[in-house]
């Protein structure tokens, strides 16, 4: 429920191959590798690494400092990433970004509110009856695109 659909990631980071110097690095935990080579599998492009569940907490940090962007859904690594400088885009969809969102300068946040979001929370016990989660689905890949073009 809390992930932002890959087609809308794929077309986000179609933008950001088609400037040749930059590359898109993967990351997450060892259960999102999946994901990972899905998207790599969509990209099929060189400039496209997966370091999905193979980088320290150090590295992660390392990471963030050297990179310009970080574009994540609602996660633990939005909160990691506010040990450092790097510029966050955070999609938010069953949980509340004025709850769970991540601290710092440099963030900017998705949100679509619905009415029926939040519907992800400690009082629900993190459990939903929802089974499409428009709310994340709504936010256009253009938008992320506008907000990165700030940064990148």
């Amino acid at each position: 429920l809390r992930e932002w659909p890959i087609d809308h990631f794929a077309q986000v980071a179609r933008f950001i191959l088609k400037d040749p110097s930059r590359i898109l690095v993967l990351v997450g935990t060892a259960q999102a590798d999946y994901k990972a080579h899905r998207l790599m599998a969509i990209l099929n492009d060189p400039k496209v690494f997966n370091c999905s569940g193979k980088t320290s907490l150090v590295q992660m940090l390392e990471l963030f400092t050297s990179s310009t962007v970080m574009i994540s859904n609602d996660c633990g690594l939005a909160h990691l990433a506010m040990l450092t400088p790097i510029p966050k885009l955070v999609l938010f969809g069953p949980e509340s970004p004025n709850v769970f969102g991540p601290l710092g300068k440099n963030t900017h946040l998705f949100y679509s509110q619905w009415p029926c979001s939040p519907c992800l929370s400690v009082v629900s016990h993190r459990q939903s009856s929802c089974q499409d989660n428009q709310c994340l689905k709504v936010i256009a890949p253009k938008s992320v695109i506008e907000a990165l073009q700030q940064y990148a």
